[in-house]
């Protein structure tokens, strides 16, 4: 049996039989994979600290035909901060729900494992405007799965919101939180976002639905 070594994040967690879990991670050069823990839920199971979503970690996993077992992992970062306050909490849930969504099964797209990685770093970080981060990584999600939108939607936004769309669009996440914008345009931009991954994937994110009463 083939062993793999592979970086990763943990987008969510399914128990399985009594004693196991199933991990379903991004992983830099698997792409989206599924692993199962073997007894992580009886009292001494050792991979306990690690089988939780929105973990980054290194894991070393036996290769299977649709479902790879886990033999090690080694936690890089579990973003605490993100953990302790709701509303991090609920955007960092919606990054996890987004790639999930946005990614196939072994689908490989190592920029835009960076970009979930990068903005999980930016959103344990104190004083982050979060619904601007949102958006960058939203347009990231339609960057890297080659979901452009199209010039014509934006026209009836203001300069300045069309501006940061472009920005948002081809800098860095870490750029487009270095301007500021207001709510007036990150509203707009947050519509033009929200229409256009509804029409490019068949499942929504349910966080931020949760966050804004609509779900």
């Amino acid at each position: 049996m083939a062993l793999i070594k592979t970086r990763g994040v943990i987008l969510k967690v399914r128990d399985f039989k009594e004693r196991d879990k199933l991990l379903y991670m991004f992983t830099l050069e698997q792409g989206k994979v599924t692993a199962i823990a073997k007894g992580v839920r009886s009292a001494k199971g050792r991979f306990q600290a690690a089988a939780q979503p929105m973990m980054l970690c290194d894991f070393v996993l036996f290769e299977g035909k649709n479902i790879h077992s886990l033999n090690e992992v080694s936690v890089v970062h579990g973003f605490p901060h993100i953990k302790t306050d709701f509303d991090r909490i609920t955007y960092g849930s919606y990054f996890l729900e987004l790639a999930d969504i946005a990614m196939a099964d072994k689908e490989i797209n190592q920029s835009y494992f960076l970009d979930l990685v990068k903005s999980l770093y930016l959103l344990d970080q104190p004083g982050i405007q979060v619904e601007q981060l949102a958006r960058a990584f939203e347009m990231k999600t339609l960057v890297r799965t080659g979901n452009l939108p199209d010039p014509a939607l934006a026209e009836g936004m203001t300069e300045s919101a069309r501006h940061m769309v472009r920005i948002m669009l081809n800098k860095p996440i870490e750029e487009a939180l270095q301007l500021l914008v207001s709510q007036a345009d990150l509203k707009s931009i947050a519509e033009l976002t929200d229409g256009i991954l509804k029409e490019c994937f068949q499942r929504r994110p349910k966080s931020l639905a949760i966050l804004n009463g609509t779900y």
